[in-house]
């Protein structure tokens, strides 16, 4: 989801609606705003000029972030209830995944949504 503008979740989600049966499950991986991960990118950005080098991320924009309020609503107004949504860390310590970088996990959200039947 962060690859894509506002605009073109909002245009996917409502075509997953459209071809989803009842009983269907949507489960998004999303990234909620943060400001460090969005200093950390100027940082990085000011620092690959600096030492002439290119910017890694330059192939990997981002181009949207979502709250979870912004995401449940959504997912709501396509037939979508929200039943979870948890940022990764939470999911790490569900799936007992060790985790080394917190830091990096904080902004990332996975929501499930379940089409009633």
């Amino acid at each position: 989801m962060p690859y894509l503008t506002r605009a073109q979740v909002a245009a996917t989600v409502a075509a997953v609606d459209r071809c989803s049966a009842p009983g269907s499950r949507l489960i998004i991986n999303y990234q909620s705003p943060s400001l460090p991960a969005a200093v950390g990118r100027m940082a990085a950005r000011a620092m690959t000029t600096l030492v002439r080098q290119p910017n890694v991320w330059a192939a990997e924009p981002r181009r949207s972030s979502w709250t979870a309020a912004a995401m449940r609503t959504l997912l709501t107004n396509h037939r979508f209830p929200v039943a979870d949504d948890s940022d990764l860390l939470t999911v790490a310590a569900r799936l007992s995944i060790p985790v080394k970088q917190r830091r990096s996990l904080q902004s990332g959200r996975v929501t499930v949504a379940d089409r009633p039947h």
